[in-house]
């Protein structure tokens, strides 16, 4: 027989053995683990025992099998493998207790080895996968985990579904069940959801617009103005009509002085001319600062005053400012 229809035989065989003696479950890997159990048998009859364990151990891990896990005990025991025997044993009990071979082959196990190996029960608070002393005891999470293992001290690190890792050491003692219970360390507070800063707010102090236009005070600065030019005109021209009349009676008299009064009313008469026409032009810019004056009545932003003071010969104008 060829080697390679040697193969294909014991794959077949495999797969009929595996069909018989496997648990039922939705997400075995039947044709995975006869590919397996296959190659284990063919390194087995090579005489490369431990690889042979390791392949009836992945056979049994796609489908869990009787015939797999069974084979695998016995490879374990026959390579010194003693606490793994033990512990596959120990399993073949609590699945298969009806199977008379696989307890035949797990009571003679037990019987040998139990008094010189401790036996560690670690239960996880939630599924978890499980290292003792840096190795991985199984591949899937779950919540119990029964094996052997040589007495001493022993480091335990239990790794949870999110990540959460829980550890712990203790004294595995030989020919005794030593217990021990791992849970997840509380959850980290999940951080408070950040708010977006709050807008920056400024107190500005407002003013009311202001009012276009000129301000009333230029126009009430604009007629006292005038009503001062024109007070000064009138007071200029009663002079000079006075100072007429006396012209007047010194010719009539013949009086020495008529020349000396003569010029004095010219220069009053100048003046008089003078005060008008600036009277004159005053009004007209009153009337112009009339029409561009606000007259809202919104207040300025300072005040003004101006006044007219008659003063002997003429008249002072007064202008004034308050901020």
């Amino acid at each position: 027989m060829s080697a390679s229809t040697h193969r294909v035989v014991l794959f077949v065989l495999g797969a009929l053995v595996l069909a018989v003696g496997r648990d039922a479950r939705a997400d075995d890997d039947v044709a995975g683990a006869a590919k397996a159990f296959a190659q284990a048998q063919e390194v087995m009859l090579a005489g490369d025992v431990a690889r042979a364990a390791d392949l009836f151990e992945l056979a049994d891990e796609l489908s869990p099998s009787a015939p797999a896990l069974r084979n695998a005990t016995r490879a374990r025991f026959q390579v010194h493998h003693h606490a793994m025997a033990a512990t596959h044993a120990a399993e073949l009990l609590r699945r298969y207790p009806s199977d008379k071979e696989s307890r035949s082959v797990a009571e003679a196990i037990l019987t040998k080895l139990t008094p010189q190996l401790a036996q560690l029960e670690i239960t996880c608070t939630e599924s978890c996968t499980l290292e003792v002393d840096g190795k991985a005891i199984a591949a899937r999470r779950r919540e119990l985990f029964s094996f052997f293992t040589q007495p001493g001290e022993r480091s335990l690190v239990a790794v949870f579904a999110d990540g959460r890792r829980a550890t712990d050491k203790l004294t595995a003692l030989v020919n005794h069940i030593t217990r021990a219970r791992l849970e997840p360390p509380p959850k980290a507070p999940e951080a408070a959801p950040q708010l977006a800063p709050a807008p920056l707010t400024t107190s500005i102090e407002t003013r009311p617009p202001e009012a276009k236009g000129l301000s009333r005070g230029w126009f009430v600065a604009a007629a006292v103005v005038t009503v001062g030019l024109g007070a000064g005109a009138t007071l200029f021209g009663v002079q000079t009509l006075k100072t007429r009349d006396q012209v007047r009676d010194s010719v009539e008299t013949g009086a020495s002085d008529s020349s000396e009064l003569y010029d004095k009313g010219r220069d009053q008469q100048l003046r008089t001319n003078v005060l008008l026409g600036a009277t004159a032009a005053a009004g007209v810019a009153t009337i112009v600062i009339a029409v561009f004056t606000n007259w809202s009545g919104a207040a300025s932003a300072s005040g003004r005053d101006v006044g007219f003071v008659p003063a002997h010969g003429g008249g002072t104008l007064v202008y004034g400012a308050r901020c």
